[in-house]
């Protein structure tokens, strides 16, 4: 019988990461005692007694920095290890500190894995380093209670990928939320906005989301809501600047999710679309289907295979293929064309479909299962 849970968390933030406070919600309506652990890019004051983070510019002294803080992690869950505690990794460096507290004291873990990290283009994860996160990645998998992906997608490719024997327990959870916000209860849509709501990165097309929004015949205003790297937006500003949309794009730099959902309940149409090169983005992340689905929002972004479940079975979104600024003009004038609350997705039942109160009775489930 646990009566502990550790929820282990490496990545950006936990404040822009809201499955965190879900997983932990549902650990504690488990009966479970319930701890954040994070490493995470900046220093947080949530949780801030067990948040250990990077804080470092350059890539050398972010590796360090990141091996300093996990051992720190590491000797903070062993102290408070007991035999009944149990681990809930998110992410290949957190599953890898879930893997030696199961070594150093026996402690059992379930692993997610929020993206597809044999598919990113970074310092850390890509180029030569790509097949040693393979290797850790598999092992943490190999050695957990159970695999979870965002979707059964992710999980049928990964499970492929990673060639996990049938026996392994694995299920998905969606990127879901609590309940619905739809903006038809708490905003109304500005005519003619349109969003782009998460990080702004040269992978998430931002440079062709503005050149169509400057195409397009029928929108006013493009809201860029997200954190964004430095030298991209200086270059995305330019390219503002020499189509002549001044006055018309609007970054809001970091800001909390339910101000990003604020933003997308506030468009009338949103975007998320990703780069082909890009094995991660080319699966597409999940949670902002889901986000478009809670808040009543119009969603267009690239073609796969859970967009094209989502969008055309539940009529909701569209797809913009081929993926260039002239067919997303397109795409954006006809949704921009469709009347915004033509249709209710609470009577579809989309939201009662999607929403975190189904999706975590999974969760239990796997919890029940461990301890009996």
């Amino acid at each position: 019988m646990f009566i502990k849970a550790k929820i282990i968390f490496a990545g950006l933030s936990t404040t822009t990461t809201p499955k965190i406070a879900l997983i932990q919600d549902t650990l504690q309506k488990s009966g479970l005692d319930t701890e954040i652990v994070s490493i995470t890019k900046y220093p947080e004051q949530r949780n801030k007694q067990t948040n250990f983070p990077i804080n470092q510019k350059r890539t050398i002294f972010k590796v360090a920095m990141g091996v300093i803080q996990a051992t720190r992690a590491i000797i903070h869950l062993a102290a408070q290890n007991s035999k009944q505690s149990i681990c809930y990794a998110i992410n290949p460096p957190s599953g890898l500190i879930a893997l030696m507290l199961k070594i150093l004291k026996g402690t059992p873990y379930l692993y997610e894995t929020h993206e597809i990290f044999c598919g990113f283009k970074n310092e850390i994860y890509g180029g030569r380093k790509r097949h040693l996160w393979y290797r850790i990645e598999k092992l943490i998998i190999k050695n957990s209670t159970h695999f979870i992906a965002t979707d059964e997608f992710r999980l049928r490719f990964l499970r492929r990928y990673y060639k996990i024997n049938q026996t392994k327990s694995s299920f998905y959870l969606y990127n879901t939320t609590l309940a619905s916000t739809s903006s038809t209860q708490e905003y109304e849509p500005q005519r003619g906005t349109v969003s782009y709501c998460g990080g702004i990165y040269p992978d998430r097309m931002i440079d062709t989301i503005i050149k169509a929004f400057g195409l397009s015949t029928k929108a006013n205003q493009l809201v860029l809501a997200g954190t964004y790297d430095p030298a991209y937006k200086n270059e995305l500003e330019r390219l503002i600047r020499s189509i002549r949309l001044d006055g018309k794009v609007h970054f809001t730099g970091i800001i909390p999710n339910p101000a990003i959902r604020k933003a997308m309940a506030e468009s009338e149409v949103t975007i998320a679309i990703y780069a082909r090169d890009c094995t991660n983005n080319r699966l597409c992340s999940p949670n902002k289907f889901f986000d478009a689905i809670a808040t009543n929002t119009q969603i267009i972004t690239t073609k796969s295979p859970l967009a094209k479940q989502l969008l055309i079975g539940n009529k909701f979104g569209d797809i913009c293929e081929p993926l260039n600024e002239h067919t997303l003009a397109t795409k954006i004038d006809q949704a921009l064309d469709r009347t915004r609350h033509s249709k209710d997705l609470n009577i579809n039942g989309i939201n009662n479909r999607y929403l975190w109160d189904t999706e975590s009775k999974k969760l239990e489930r796997a919890i029940k299962d461990l301890s009996s």
